[in-house]
């Protein structure tokens, strides 16, 4: 019924720290609906290993099927806002697996 991409805001502000009644009076649908696509993103974050306190990607957790495709990563270094894109992180993994 809802667009993703209208959910995955709602949740995103949700998961950030706002509140979940005031973020559903602001997208302008029912606290148990918000609610529900909180509990089902925590859920897909918690098989893949990503910790939602602490953003963390746990290393050596494995799934059948990839959940989330990563295309680019954005960081922020000293106020610049970086993107890494998926190939850059590959050549920077066999770089460290040169030096292991």
């Amino acid at each position: 019924m809802y667009d993703e991409n209208f959910r995955n805001q709602a949740v995103k502000e949700c998961v950030n720290g706002q509140s979940l009644r005031g973020t559903a009076r602001k997208y302008g649908i029912s606290d148990s609906a918000l609610r529900s696509w909180v509990n089902e993103y925590r859920e897909r974050m918690a098989e893949i290993g990503v910790d939602n306190n602490e953003g963390a990607l746990q290393l050596g957790v494995t799934t059948k099927e990839p959940i989330v495709h990563l295309n680019s990563v954005n960081i922020n270094i000293d106020g610049y806002d970086i993107t890494i894109s998926k190939e850059d992180i590959m050549r920077l993994m066999e770089i460290f697996r040169q030096f292991e």
